[in-house]
Parts: structure tokens; C-alpha cells; sequence
């Protein structure tokens, strides 16, 4: 299973993760392209650091609000925790 990226913040000064973002599929590629990853280096499915003014293009791509002043940014994959919908029994 192939997953899903998200761009997440750091405090620059604590370093705890304080914002996350998901990326539609639909800009990943973009979002990838705008974080200077090759496609080789995207197949690795890794945390990949991204650069302050890339951050603020992704964040234009899909919505997010991001604060680059006092957050550092990364891609990272995740995947996501299935759904009731998606397992009715699940909640059973």
C-alpha cells in the first residue's frame, strides 16, 4: 500500500510536530517537484526536509496556512487509520 504525504511542522525550538497538512493525491506530484525530490528519492517514502519558500507553494496548493517563521516543514508519509465507512464492523 502506497501512503498518503502530509506536510507537518516542527517547532523550530522544541522540535514536537505541531501542525499537519494532507496532501490531495493530486499535488503530491507537484508538492514533491516544489521540494526539490526527484521522483527516485519520492519512491524512498521517507521524511524530506522542505525548504521555507516551498513550504509556502504547497501551502498555496492545497489551503493550508503555514507559519514558516516559527515552524520548520517536512513531506512525510502516513497512512491513514481506516474509517468506520470504510469498515462498518470495525466499530462493532
Amino acid at each position: 500500500m502506497n501512503p498518503d504525504y502530509a506536510l507537518v511542522g516542527f517547532d523550530r525550538r522544541t522540535g514536537f510536530a505541531e501542525a499537519f497538512h494532507p496532501l490531495p493525491p493530486e499535488v503530491l506530484t507537484q508538492a514533491m517537484r516544489a521540494a526539490g525530490l526527484s521522483a527516485e528519492a519520492a519512491a524512498y517514502h521517507g521524511d524530506w526536509p522542505v525548504p521555507d519558500d516551498a513550504a509556502q507553494q504547497i501551502a498555496a496548493m492545497t489551503g493550508a496556512v503555514v507559519d514558516t517563521d516559527r515552524l520548520a516543514y517536512c513531506l512525510a508519509p502516513y497512512v491513514p487509520l481506516p474509517s468506520q465507512t470504510a469498515h462498518p464492523r470495525a466499530a462493532e
